[in-house]
């Protein structure tokens, strides 16, 4: 047997191509340039009389109204690595960088998300660092519930992604895990969790979902937290591979939350019996079309 959760990955696509709504291309406005202006600038008499005036100093900035890029000029240098390139020890240590600034980043966001729950103008160049706030609705706790099941779909296929990525690296390399691609991907990997359980997953957030989903969110949020755990102690490429592995299953279970209710059920339900051999993958595809 294949397997149900094997089973129900393979119907999610034909789910979400039966949900997507039709595109059409929007008009395009007619093309209009500037008329440039004739007007020479002139600087005022009394300004040209002191040139040495000085303005005063603008204020200091908060965290949430700069752009990562603005606030990464603000924290510490990185070390330089001691190490000889090609070795476990700079593996190791480059990864120990990507984890500091992995941790700055996630402070960044949580001040970004902090300002726009109290209301504060965060401006539009820092919402574009963080689409998945931008998309967030004013203060119902329940619309910002249910924000965040897309957010974390978005993040499980990240993680899947990359995971995926490394395991390709580790298996064609002679370093194996030891290589800085791999190292890299992993820390990767370890960040988006990171995100996902601080920011999209905080227990306000959870509880502002439909009660019967409570539960499920639990119980993968439990899920996700001992994949990020395990990142941190994988020592071997089969090890990587069941990871990689177990973040493709966590991820179709996240793109299955996010289906309307009665189309999950349709979907668990063909899947079930898929897995029974009452029907075929086929079957189960075209009985989703009819459905929708």
């Amino acid at each position: 047997m294949v397997g149900v959760k094997a089973i129900t990955s393979m119907l999610l696509g034909e789910a979400k191509r039966a949900v997507r709504p039709k595109f059409e291309m929007p008009p395009f406005p007619e093309a209009t340039k500037p008329i440039p202006s004739t007007e020479k600038a002139t600087t005022p008499v009394a300004e040209r009389a002191n040139p040495g005036k000085i303005a005063p100093p603008a204020a200091a900035k908060e965290p949430w109204q700069m752009t990562y890029a603005e606030a990464s000029r603000t924290a510490p240098k990185p070390p330089v690595n001691p190490h000889r390139k090609g070795t476990v020890a700079y593996a190791n240590f480059e990864r120990t960088k990507l984890r500091d600034a992995e941790k700055f980043q996630i402070h960044h966001k949580e001040s970004v998300a902090q300002a726009l729950a109290e209301g504060k103008p965060v401006p539009a160049e820092v919402l574009k660092d963080y689409p998945d706030l931008a998309r967030a609705t004013p203060p119902q706790p329940r619309d910002v519930g249910k924000g965040c099941l897309p957010c974390s779909r978005d993040h499980f296929s990240a993680v899947y992604g990359v995971l995926d990525e490394a395991l390709r690296f580790a298996r064609r390399e002679p370093e194996g895990l030891a290589h800085p691609e791999v190292q890299e991907r992993l820390a990767l990997a370890e960040k988006e969790l990171n995100v996902w359980e601080r920011v999209d997953m905080t227990p306000d957030k959870i509880q502002a979902l439909p009660e019967g989903e409570r539960q499920e969110v639990r119980d993968w949020v439990a899920e996700g937290s001992r994949l990020r755990q395990r990142l941190g102690q994988v020592s071997t490429v089969d090890e990587l591979e069941k990871l990689a592995v177990r973040a493709k299953e966590i991820y179709a279970r996240a793109r299955l939350l996010t289906l309307p209710q009665g189309l999950r059920e349709r979907v668990e339900a063909l899947a079930r019996k898929v897995d029974k051999g009452e029907i075929t993958v086929e079957q189960a595809k075209e009985s989703l079309q009819q459905t929708v």
